[in-house]
């Protein structure tokens, strides 16, 4: 009975899936996770202004009338009860989302005790100077109504710092351990057959989709072997049949599988048959690159864009490669994979090294503890 709990009454605003995206699975597994608290009573306040990837970082009516449902649902939440504290994403470097944030905290501030905002995309500093002046006053007003920050990695305090947030936390998202059975036993490669590479998550330009396929294609012109395999859904503006008719065009149709996008034991185990993931992100929101967390997990060597916070996430020295992005990403990816192919035999090692990692920073476990420990404090503040 809410009467008689005393527990700390915890809101996480956000979206689950779908779509599927990190921030969205970040924030389902949060839910998850804390509730079975024995300290926080923790509900959600249910965001659903993106139903697809197509309609992200824009404006509209529907979702106008979204931020009035999303109103009626925290109302519901305080009438309910005290909400000693709220935990709101931040919505990015984008305008759509920021006049959200606008909008949307001072009357979070209004229903509740305290506001954390939680930064799982990256970019909001970089785009800062570039904001109309009236949107970079309005969601500096609003901030000062927060009383901290979360960030995923050292690199983005910046977010919360161009905000004027002090209390910044940082906080790496959490995975849930592999059962056993999707952990292969990686020291012996199987160099008897064409290596796979393994690319997942949203393909498209910006995740450096493209120009991974590009690099391929050149290597595979060289006489290289290997085979990859790509795992996900196309965002706008690149469809389906674009990214098939570029594939021919690099030349790599007869090397490359297509899967759909893969959830629960069919994507782990799409990391489990895999020797290579590959992460050639340049997107400007990137924040945390769950999907490479998920093959640090799965004892996978990575290659990776020298991108954001992607060299923080792997740790030094990586377990994999990290190919610079200035210049054309296409050939510094495929100067990568030549020195992935080329040292074959420690990829055993750089798996070892990535699981090991991820057991000691990335665990699900250690997510929760963190969290509650920060919700805690905050809800003590006052």
């Amino acid at each position: 009975m809410i009467g008689t709990d005393r527990r700390l009454r915890v809101v996480i605003a956000g979206q689950t899936p779908p779509p599927i995206g990190g921030q969205n699975i970040a924030i389902a597994r949060t839910l998850e996770a804390l509730g079975t608290s024995p300290h926080l009573r923790c509900e959600h306040l249910d965001f659903r202004f993106t139903p697809s990837w197509n309609e992200a970082r824009q404006g509209g009516l529907r979702k106008i009338l979204e931020m009035g449902r999303v109103y009626r649902r925290l109302a519901r939440l305080r009438l309910a009860g005290r909400i000693d504290h709220i935990v709101i994403p931040a919505g990015g470097p984008h305008l759509a989302p920021i006049l959200r944030d606008i909008l949307l905290l001072p009357v979070a501030r209004l229903f509740c005790r305290t506001v954390t905002l939680h930064f799982h995309a990256a970019g909001l500093a970089r785009q800062w100077a570039l904001l109309p002046a009236s949107a970079r006053t309005g969601l500096r007003l609003a901030s000062r109504l927060v009383s901290g920050a979360l960030v995923l990695t050292e690199y983005g305090r910046a977010d919360a710092d161009v905000l004027g947030i002090r209390r910044v936390t940082v906080l790496a998202n959490g995975l849930a351990d592999c059962d056993k059975q999707f952990l292969k036993s990686r020291p012996e490669v199987a160099t008897f057959r064409d290596p796979i590479i393994f690319h997942a998550g949203h393909l498209c330009p910006d995740k450096g989709t493209l120009a991974l396929i590009e690099a391929c294609g050149v290597l595979h012109s060289e006489g290289r072997r290997f085979r990859l395999r790509l795992a996900g859904e196309c965002l706008s503006p690149l469809t389906r049949d674009e990214l098939c008719r570029w594939i021919g065009a690099c030349g790599m149709d007869a090397h490359t599988e297509m899967l759909d996008l893969l959830s629960g034991d069919a994507l782990l185990q799409a990391y489990a048959d895999a020797d290579l993931f590959a992460f050639p992100t340049v997107a400007p929101y990137e924040s945390f690159g769950l999907v490479m967390v998920e093959a640090m997990r799965a004892g996978l060597p990575v290659l990776a864009t020298d991108w954001r916070a992607n060299a923080e996430v792997l740790g030094f020295p990586p377990g994999g490669v990290l190919c610079p992005t200035e210049g054309i990403l296409s050939d510094n990816l495929a100067r990568g994979l030549r020195t992935a192919l080329d040292y074959r035999s420690s990829w055993p090692n750089w798996g070892e090294r990535n699981r090991a990692r991820f057991l000691e920073r990335y665990r699900m476990e250690h997510y929760r503890q963190h969290l509650e420990a920060y919700l805690l404090s905050r809800g003590k503040t006052k």
